[in-house]
């Protein structure tokens, strides 16, 4: 007798084995390009926003010592840092930050 349920079980089977037939070089291009698609979009969707130089600008405002740097590395003084929009960096492009804040590192 030929019922829904056997038509279902022989498609279960079929489908079932249908991966196994497949070479399995096709199968990794096509996972390949499914995951960069989806890291794409995860990026495209990602956007990250943060105020840390901004804190870094307001505290240096207050910290005598970050200022007095300032004042040396603008009179060429020290030539171990250097000033960009306001802010000292250091080698590496890392950013110098007053004293005031380096409770504050996350």
């Amino acid at each position: 007798m030929d019922t829904l349920h056997s038509r279902v079980e022989t498609l279960q089977k079929a489908v079932g084995e249908w991966p196994d037939m497949l070479d399995k070089r096709h199968n990794d291009v096509a996972d390949a390009l499914s995951r960069k698609l989806v890291e794409e979009y995860v990026v495209a969707l990602t956007v990250v926003e943060s105020d840390f130089l901004d804190q870094i600008q307001e505290s240096s405002k207050t910290d005598a010592g970050y200022l007095k740097l300032m004042e040396q590395v603008q009179s060429g003084l020290i030539r171990k840092y250097w000033l960009d929009s306001g802010l000292l960096y250091a080698k590496g492009g890392r950013v110098f930050r007053p004293t005031g804040m380096l409770h504050a590192v996350c």
